[in-house]
């Protein structure tokens, strides 16, 4: 089967939102950005960081997230097995009823993943490792079509 790593589309905004318990950042208007993690695999188990440099990542993400006006990036998981690297760094919290794992992540990816959801229900998703800059990429896509 051939699964497009690169997903886009519509979706109700609302049902996402409300899961993470952000109606807020939704009534401000702000996309919400999800990095999903789907477990220990031979991608995220292998690969040597240091807390270090997980933390530069984080804040990495976070100052280009919030260029662009959107609230700070939510982490989540399938299986919290292998994020004790993160602790004191970074807050990973389950998927809510697995919303997002039958939504955007149906099929395992290597690493970790994201999708960007803009308020008015348009996505952008990367399946599996991907450079940060792709993040913000997607934000502004979404704030351009949003625009026209």
């Amino acid at each position: 089967m051939l699964i497009h790593r690169m997903p886009f589309g519509q979706v109700e905004a609302e049902l996402f939102y409300h899961a993470l318990d952000m109606q807020q950042t939704l009534k401000a208007g702000k996309s919400l950005v999800v990095i999903y993690y789907p477990g220990k695999d031979w991608c995220n188990s292998t690969i040597s960081t240091t807390s270090s440099s997980l933390k530069k990542e984080h804040e990495s993400i976070v100052k280009a997230v919030g260029m662009q006006g959107v609230a700070d990036p939510v982490y989540i998981y399938k299986s919290n097995e292998g994020l004790d690297k993160y602790e004191g760094i970074v807050a990973w919290r389950a998927d809510p009823d697995n919303i997002f794992e039958k939504t955007f992540f149906r099929f395992p990816y290597p690493c970790r993943s994201f999708v960007v959801i803009h308020p008015s229900g348009a996505f952008r998703s990367i399946l599996g490792e991907y450079p940060n800059s792709q993040i913000t990429q997607a934000l502004k896509v979404l704030n351009k079509s949003a625009k026209k």
